[in-house]
């Protein structure tokens, strides 16, 4: 049986959870114990001597909860933007191959050097976007 021990322990739950079931939490907090309907395989020990120590320890994890999933919707932001990014730059290398085909002076008698910057734009994304902690859901690899 697991037993909450920390405020990251509550905060593990209340993720797992729905967030019209966060109350449960805080009156699992409150009286403490285990069987609880919505975690029946969690200990929440002792109820404390306070009981607004329970409510203040239920108000921190939903803080921490929150922050976490704000995080979470960020990092899945960030490498949707990275990867967006390198579908424009591919199109971006497409519409120089048209212009070149179509005859564009720059493009058929320059040195190609923006072609090769925006090559150099893809490799430098795609390396960002393996550097990064999180993966496209915005969980840790």
């Amino acid at each position: 049986m697991a037993k909450i021990e920390s405020v990251y322990d509550v905060a593990t739950v209340l993720g797992s959870l729905d967030t019209r079931r966060w109350p449960e939490v805080c009156t699992a907090l409150e009286t403490g114990g285990s069987g609880h309907a919505f975690a029946p395989e969690i200990d929440f020990g002792n109820p404390p001597e306070i009981p607004e120590l329970a409510h203040d320890l239920y108000q921190e994890a939903v803080e921490i909860t929150e922050t976490n999933r704000l995080m979470r919707q960020a990092a899945r932001s960030l490498h949707g933007n990275i990867g967006e990014a390198v579908k424009h730059i591919e199109r971006a290398v497409r519409n120089i191959g048209e212009l070149r085909d179509l005859g564009d002076v720059e493009y058929l008698e320059g040195d190609g050097s923006v072609e090769a910057l925006l090559k150099q734009a893809k490799l430098l994304l795609a390396s960002a976007q393996a550097l990064k902690t999180t993966d496209e859901m915005g969980d840790m690899r």
